[in-house]
């Protein structure tokens, strides 16, 4: 059995003693409607006040987001505050650490988890990196090729372009299907008063 944590320790700074108050009378609010999944603590600090926002076990971050905005809409409609914080587990599982960042203003939040942003780069990479090393030609409306031509068989482009321009004449048209890296992709429809470029 293993436990997932979410961590963070973060502040809202400077305050007057007019948000202080507002900020512990909301915060003793939410905590008994069981609205405030997190932990907090206002601290004395030279310039006002410091309201520390932290998990000591796990916290429900969308919680604090929801807190934040809401004191941002009524105290400083145009500043802004962000915070990060840790996904770990009790026990080395793969997939299971990970983390995030947001940004809070009064009219957005906008937040992002690492193991999403690295799977997006991932994907990214990957179709950037995939080469055009061949086309299967098929007719027009069927995933069949042409009579006497493999149905797995992979073309060279210029050999492509070659059959083609004999065989534009035959049928109404003819469609490649681009072969990367091995992977049969989305179908490229040739039509028959001319050739399109792929590859590009």
């Amino acid at each position: 059995m293993a436990d997932n944590y979410r961590l963070f320790s973060c502040s809202l700074d400077h305050l007057t003693d007019e948000e202080a108050t507002w900020c512990a009378q909301l915060l003793e609010t939410l905590a008994y409607k069981d609205e405030a999944d997190f932990d907090w603590k206002m601290l004395a600090a030279g310039d006002g006040k410091q309201l520390w926002i932290y998990s000591e076990g796990s916290g429900d971050t969308n919680h604090v987001l929801e807190f934040v905005q809401h004191f941002l809409r009524n105290f400083r409609s145009t500043g802004c505050w962000s915070m990060a914080w840790a996904d770990t587990c009790s026990k080395p599982r793969i997939g299971e650490f990970s983390g995030g960042a947001a940004f809070v203003a009064a009219d957005r939040i906008k937040y992002i988890l690492a193991n999403d942003w690295a799977y997006r780069k991932e994907q990214a990479f990957a179709s950037s990196a995939r080469k055009l090393v061949g086309c299967q030609i098929v007719q027009q409306g069927a995933d069949d090729p042409p009579p006497g031509m493999a149905t797995y068989e992979v073309y060279t482009y210029a050999f492509v372009l070659k059959w083609i321009e004999a065989h534009l004449n035959d049928v109404p048209g003819w469609r490649l299907l681009p072969i990367f890296d091995g992977d049969v992709q989305a179908p490229v429809f040739i039509p028959a008063d001319g050739l399109i470029s792929i590859g590009s």
